[in-house]
């Protein structure tokens, strides 16, 4: 599924890739930027990666979008008959 394996390409995977960004919505508090910093869309993953805040983001949406791909998984076969995963 991901030829690399690095957080920007996993997390740039699940922001492009219709089988994972369109079974979960994750975005900003836009409010919260007077507090943290902005993070918004003026700015692109290749300058905010490796900043610990976005890391962290990048991190829990990419879980998310996995889990979320995962269990969808599990739905999809156990609906066709297939065992289910543990």
């Amino acid at each position: 599924m991901f030829g690399k394996t690095s957080l920007d390409v996993v997390y740039a995977k699940c922001e492009k890739d219709k089988t994972l960004k369109n079974n979960v919505s994750v975005a900003f508090d836009n409010k919260a930027h007077e507090i943290f910093g902005s993070y918004g869309a003026k700015n692109t993953t290749s300058n905010q990666a490796h900043d610990a805040g976005f890391d962290a983001y990048m991190t829990g949406k990419v879980f998310i979008c996995m889990s979320k791909y995962i269990e969808i998984g599990k739905i999809v076969k156990s609906s066709k008959g297939g065992k289910q995963l543990t």
